[in-house]
């Protein structure tokens, strides 16, 4: 009797949606970025970048990682892109699963040049009406308008998404598979590409 109300509960979980709701503010007269993601109503992960000073961080970390790279990357290297590889693979399946409930972006673009904010403007609507495509979203892209007065950017998104806990097992074990198969493809490749180097090399035999 414990058994089946285990599995009662287990299936129960399955199926529960679990909410996350995103919430992205770029300001350039602030200059600031703020990301925001909460797990039902509690922030998970919050983060305020200084878009000026971070850059120049960025920098610094870049030359010193640069540095470092010479020295210790080179054996851990194929990990990295094996995990590499399986989150991109993980994202792209969990995606599609992804269940909408709400997908709001207001932004006003303003580059100092007419023709170069008309640009931005409807690449940022194309790119906007790709993701709600994606999504399986009716989306309105009304919020996106230019500012052709100023050099101003402002974009301000926020939505409300859900994912199953059987969806994350199947993207988990589906990204699993697609990682190993290309991972073994490669692998066949790059021993095929060795032998016929070696053929080559060889020569005709007598």
């Amino acid at each position: 009797m414990i058994y089946l109300v285990l599995a009662v509960i287990f299936l129960h979980l399955c199926v529960l949606p679990i909410t996350m709701r995103a919430h992205v503010n770029v300001d350039s007269d602030k200059g600031r970025i703020t990301v925001v993601f909460k797990l039902f109503f509690a922030p998970v992960f919050k983060k305020s970048v200084n878009i000026e000073a971070d850059a120049r961080d960025g920098e610094k970390i870049e030359e010193n990682e640069r540095a470092e790279s010479a020295d210790g990357a080179r054996s851990t290297r194929g990990f990295k892109r094996a995990l590499i590889e399986y989150a991109k693979n993980f994202a792209v399946v969990a995606a599609k699963r992804v269940r909408v409930r709400q997908m709001d972006l207001t932004a006003a673009i303003g580059a100092g040049d007419a023709a170069v904010t008309a640009t931005a403007v409807g690449m940022l609507k194309i790119a906007y009406s790709q993701a709600c495509a994606f999504l399986n979203y009716i989306g309105d892209s009304d919020g996106i308008r230019p500012d052709y007065q100023s050099e101003y950017i402002f974009v301000d998104f926020s939505g409300i998404f859900s994912l199953c806990l059987a969806d994350i097992i199947y993207a988990a074990n589906a990204a699993a598979v697609k990682t190993v198969r290309r991972g073994d493809s490669k692998n066949r490749r790059k021993a095929y590409a060795t032998n016929l180097v070696a053929e080559r090399t060889a020569g005709p035999s007598d």
